[in-house]
């Protein structure tokens, strides 16, 4: 594996003195990464000498002009734990130090939350958190936009237990723990995530090099920190008479009267009925941005008191504050987090108990979310909050209204009376770095690009949801940034595919939400060492935030098991469309990860799919299981051209799964595609040769067929040839660098001198058919020999065209996987070379292509 170590210089300066110092991530309690070159490095006197010894070996180095040193530790078995000192002017000790694997857990506020904002759906799982090998490493939010940070000193590792698993962020947790329970291997987790940011903000300065308008904008971002970091310390950033809430002065009359509305001796006077759950906009009040008190009665029985009680408030847009009988009870800043405040024994009293809410909304719907829990618990019984409270509005927020056409006219035809007065000269643009390009890269990734990691789990596009066309290659474009600066090709990149989530639609729909889901699924496809969890059955109508997350970390688990460790016997995901074709008036679906077959997941028909004609409107349709494919059908439709699968929002009634409990993927497939799904597919082409899907120079020879000359430059053994059975092709772009083709391969059979067999159904070819005939090739196929064992090939080369013969040749490395302990189990370590022959058909001959299989001797 390829290893290169970014060192980038903190942007403050650091204070160069003769003790060797480390960064915070390289500390007591760490995980280091099995198998991998591992970097350790720090700061010291320049010139100064500073030895690392760890395993009984000592490694040495001498500090640069710069102050900055590094050593790199080789590959190391998992174990620990372990002691490692560092030594240069002064002596470092670090202890119980583990080796195994590292993840990092980044993305936005799903990522974010953490096992205590959760603790009551996994109180079991908590109580049994005692886990010293698994560990976090925490960052909390920083994020600037004038360049990389080197360190964010204070943070430190923390294994697992009861008490410190409630910050571990959920998601992460429960992935390291399936593969823990899997593999017995420690692991690692930096947990590096801020909710409500989106993707820009977590790529490098580096990774915008095909993106110039951002590069512009960084570019004016890091002119205006500058700009305002010369200002003197006491002149103002901003100015106030651009921002109309500066002198704006709006008190709430629930907290300036004699007694405060919370206050059981207040009398409540003309407050008027309402329901909970619901929002006041939709109970009778319009354009009401404020504060609106909510007040209930209610009857406690003596056995509910004198203990601590929970009160369970939904959620609440947009913050709260909660008093029972006068008393502050809690309070939520933001609409996100599940209410759940805590009573002391002291509080409730038996009989009449007073219950005040005051919500604070910031704009839209005000009020108390929908479908969530409402109640009153203590000593084991509960008391159900639903139903008609009273509310009164403490205070109406004065909406800024711009300077309207008449009253601009006015001024200018000179009839306003007031001199003008000297505008002042204006601030500096002062820039939110959290939300924009690189600022939480430079913050919370940048300093760990050096630490050697297994792979990265990614749950974000909420926050970019708006626009899924830029972030089919935004996403892309992530991936290979953070592979160049972790210096790793094949790092591991584990996507969390948004969940269903808003209102559900019993009409076919247009849906950004969809679309980043298909856009999550192609990176998945088209990009190398990336996978994919399927949330769609995860989510919640009224909750961007969904509780059940502890699937959603089990599910990029098993992606990782097959990706990264290597466990082909892993059922990774739910059903993935394949290929489409047409029969009559119905389109059919193929399917990968079918696992022990399709079925309903609910026991109802198959729902949520749709047909278009070529006028692209989608109708619902009927849908069959027929052996591992879905047939798709309307009768009113004569020649359906698409199909689309949980293509919406929320697509509450979608229920295609797999038998192990899978769900499939939404999906969108064509038998044609139009101008604009060419547009794109062509767009995800350009993505696979910026992740290096095509073979580098040193693995692929020369173009040439086995009659060439050139060819007996090569030693070797023919192993078999193949007649491999295609299918029907389907166009699936098309852009300036060719014409994007999939080809599914139905069967076939092979033989050869030590072995033969038959070529299962499944395998796929991807090709990237280019202006100048040659076709770029990314095949994929399974053999089965005749002693029962499983092959995979896949190959990757460039077929050369023959004009005059019309026949297509290629001669590539193909990468073969055979079971261990089986008799072929040798070819794992043989390098091959295939041509490939693509004969003249007859009429009525069924589509089929020649591969044959060479050992490189």
């Amino acid at each position: 594996m390829k290893t290169k170590l970014l060192i980038i210089g903190l942007l403050t300066a650091l204070t160069v003195n003769a003790n060797v110092t480390l960064p915070a991530i390289v500390g007591n309690d760490m995980v280091l990464q099995r198998e991998n070159t591992v970097n350790v490095w720090g700061w010291a006197e320049p010139g100064e000498k500073v030895t690392v010894t760890f395993l009984k070996k000592r490694h040495t180095c001498i500090t640069g002009t710069d102050g900055k040193w590094l050593v790199k530790l080789p590959p190391m078995k998992a174990g620990g734990p372990h002691t490692m000192e560092v030594k240069g002017q002064n002596t470092i000790v670090l202890n119980n130090i583990l080796i195994g694997d590292v993840w990092v857990c980044s993305g936005q506020s799903n990522m974010t939350h953490n096992l205590g904002r959760h603790a009551e759906r996994y109180a079991q799982e908590i109580a049994e958190a005692n886990l010293s090998e698994i560990r976090q490493f925490y960052v909390p939010e920083k994020a600037t936009v004038a360049g990389p940070l080197a360190d964010n000193p204070g943070l430190k590792w923390v294994a697992a237990t009861p008490t410190t698993v409630l910050d571990f962020t959920v998601i992460g947790y429960f992935f390291a723990k399936k593969l823990y329970d899997t593999y017995q291997v420690p692991m690692g987790i930096i947990n590096t995530c801020v909710g409500g940011t989106p993707i820009e903000a977590w790529m490098s300065e580096e990774g915008f090099k095909d993106f110039p308008d951002i590069t512009e904008r960084i570019k004016q971002n890091q002119e205006a920190v500058k700009a305002i970091s010369a200002l003197p310390r006491n002149r103002p950033s901003g100015n106030p008479g651009m921002n109309p809430q500066a002198s704006r002065q709006v008190t709430d009359k629930g907290l300036a009267g004699p007694l405060m509305w919370y206050d059981p001796a207040y009398q409540p006077l003309n407050w008027k009925p309402i329901n909970v759950p619901g929002y006041w906009e939709d109970q009778g009040i319009r354009n009401l941005d404020g504060v609106v008190w909510y007040r209930r009665v209610i009857n406690v029985p003596a056995s509910m008191t004198g203990v601590e009680a929970t009160v369970k408030l939904g959620r609440i847009v947009n913050a709260d504050a909660c008093y029972i009988n006068g008393q502050p009870i809690g309070n939520t800043t933001y609409e996100y987090p599940q209410r759940v405040y805590t009573v002391k024994p002291n509080v409730l009293k038996p009989g009449r108990n007073l219950i005040v809410v005051r919500i604070t909304n910031n704009g839209g719907k005000g009020g108390f979310v929908p479908d969530k829990p409402y109640f009153l618990l203590a000593a084991g019984d509960t008391i159900d909050l639903k139903g008609e409270w009273a509310y009164k509005v403490g205070e109406v927020a004065q909406r800024f209204q711009p300077m309207g056409n008449a009253a601009r006219g006015a001024r200018q035809a000179g009839k306003a009376t007031a001199a003008p007065r000297p505008e002042a000269a204006p601030a500096p643009r002062p820039v939110n770095a959290q939300q924009s390009p690189t600022g939480l890269y430079n913050g919370m990734i940048a300093p760990y690009t050096p630490y050697a990691v297994k792979g990265c789990l990614w749950y974000q596009g909420e926050s970019n949801a708006g626009n899924p066309k830029a972030y089919a290659n935004l996403l892309p474009a992530l991936i290979e940034d953070w592979r160049l600066q972790w210096g790793q090709d094949d790092l591991t990149f584990l996507i969390a595919q948004l969940p269903n989530y808003m209102d559900v639609n019993y009409s076919p729909e247009e849906s950004n939400w969809a679309q980043m889901r298909d856009v999550q699924l192609k990176t998945a496809e088209t990009v190398l060492h990336t996978g994919l969890g399927v949330n769609i059955d995860l989510g919640e109508w009224n909750d961007i935030h969904p509780g059940n997350k502890k699937p959603v970390g089990e599910r990029l688990a098993l992606q990782a098991m097959r990706i990264t460790y290597g466990d082909k016997q892993v059922l990774s995901s739910g059903p993935i469309r394949r290929a489409i074709r047409q029969e009559g008036n119905k389109l059919i679906v193929s399917f990968d990860n079918v696992g022990s077959g399709l079925v309903s997941g609910n026991g109802e028909p198959l729902a949520h799919f749709a047909l278009a004609g070529e006028d692209g409107r989608y109708q619902w349709a009927q849908a069959e299981i027929v052996g591992n494919e879905v047939a798709v059908w309307n009768d009113n439709l004569d020649n359906p051209v698409s199909v689309r699968y949980a293509w919406a929002d929320n697509p509450d009634f979608a229920n295609l799964y797999n038998k192990e409990g899978l769900p499939a993927s939404p999906f969108e497939l064509s038998v044609t595609p139009s101008k604009e799904e060419s547009k794109d597919a062509g767009q995800n082409a350009t993505q696979d040769e910026r992740a290096n899907q095509r073979p580098t120079a040193e693995q692929q020879p020369a173009a040439v067929d086995p009659t060439n000359d050139s060819f007996k430059d090569f030693k070797t053994e023919l192993m078999w040839e193949a007649k491999v059975k295609i299918g029907q092709m389907s166009v699936v772009g098309e852009s300036k660098r060719g014409v994007r083709r999939v080809i599914p391969i139905t069967g076939g059979s092979f033989s050869g001198p030590k072995m033969k067999g038959e070529v299962l159904p499944g395998g796929e070819d991807w090709q990237l058919v280019r202006p100048d005939g040659d076709t770029e090739l990314y095949a994929r196929y399974l053999l089965r020999t005749h002693d029962g064992h499983t092959l995979q090939v896949v190959n990757q080369a460039l077929m050369h065209t023959d004009h005059q013969s019309k026949a297509f040749y290629c001669k590539s490395v193909l990468d073969i996987e055979a079971p261990e302990d089986s008799p072929y189990d040798a070819l794992n370590h043989a390098i091959f070379l295939g041509t490939l022959t693509m004969p003249q058909l007859k009429a009525d001959e069924e589509p089929y292509v020649i591969i044959g299989v060479y050992k490189v001797l």
